[in-house]
């Protein structure tokens, strides 16, 4: 019996559509699916500079190999100008993060399976 009322649950959205009567469940589902996520991205600041300083090397030693086997290589420092700019405006950066959430939270049953599937964690090493 339960496997019958999971098939007319989910047959049911098929000729009503997505409406009303599914934000009332999606929303709240969203709301978890986001905190989820946010609760798996447990990187600390200096650990975001040293991976983001090191890719695509596995470690501080292998970049530094790689660059001592370049004939040639000089370091130059990033130019002052560069710096300051962006590719997108503050506001854009915000209309993106509000056109996000909201999809995430509309679609988050599709989300929350995405985040049930099995992750492997992948690295790329440079010989």
């Amino acid at each position: 019996m339960p496997g019958m009322w999971r098939a007319n649950l989910v047959g049911s959205a098929v000729p009503f559509g997505f409406g009303e009567h599914l934000f009332i469940v999606s929303i709240p589902l969203g709301v978890v699916s986001i905190a989820l996520s946010k609760a798996g991205d447990r990187v600390s600041e200096a650990e975001m500079e040293h991976l983001i300083t090191v890719a695509p090397f596995e470690s501080a030693d292998q970049l530094q190999t790689v660059r001592r086997s370049v004939a040639g290589f000089q370091q130059k420092p990033y130019p002052e100008l560069l710096c300051k700019k962006r590719v997108r405006s503050d506001s854009m950066d915000r209309a993106r993060a509000f056109q996000t959430t909201f999809c995430w939270l509309v679609f988050s049953p599709i989300v929350l399976l995405s985040q049930m599937l099995p992750t492997r964690e992948e690295t790329a090493t440079v010989a």
